[in-house]
């Protein structure tokens, strides 16, 4: 890493860094919360299957978010921090679709 370029340009990686710490912390909470309170839907529907769809939604939605944070933390770490350009080009795109699914998530 070189020491050229301003204070909050060799330090926006932690930036970044910042946005993949509650990923991973939401992430396991949605994963593991179905493990850890099997019964927390059964107040929505009696249906068993309605409640395991639910569940599994929650597990898969908690593996996602958990992916993307620890994406965000290597890419953060090996790729910003070293000042590597690609990691710009593959790092938009993918906080615009994380961004997508977070309001479409919010809305539906």
């Amino acid at each position: 890493m070189t020491e050229k370029g301003r204070w909050y340009e060799r330090h926006a990686w932690c930036v970044f860094f910042g946005f993949g710490v509650p990923f991973v912390v939401y992430g396991v909470y949605l994963f593991l919360l179905p493990h850890s309170q099997p019964n927390h839907w059964n107040w929505l529907t009696t249906d068993p299957q309605v409640v395991r769809y639910i569940a599994d939604h929650f597990q898969w939605s908690g593996a996602l978010a958990t992916g993307f944070g620890f994406f965000a933390l290597v890419t953060s770490v090996m790729a910003f921090r070293r000042a590597h350009i690609w990691a710009w080009y593959v790092f938009s795109p993918t906080l615009e679709v994380v961004a997508v699914y977070i309001v479409s998530a919010s809305v539906c």
